[in-house]
């Protein structure tokens, strides 16, 4: 049940949101447990907009 509530709120994140969460992340926080905190969100939920923001910002960078 909570993986379905998990992929069903990250659905509605846009991919523009996941890269600018994912660029906040990687700029500025050394761990996700403290980036969860500060953004209300679970750990598995962290990891998740991670995974999908680091592909889409490196999926640019690829095109270059």
């Amino acid at each position: 049940m909570f993986a379905e509530y998990v992929t069903k709120k990250l659905e509605i994140m846009t991919n523009e949101r996941a890269e600018e969460l994912y660029l906040e992340w990687f700029n500025n926080y050394l761990s996700t447990a403290r980036f969860a905190e500060d953004y209300n969100f679970s750990i598995a939920e962290v990891e998740n907009i991670i995974d999908r923001g680091r592909k889409i910002n490196h999926s640019k960078n690829e095109k270059l």
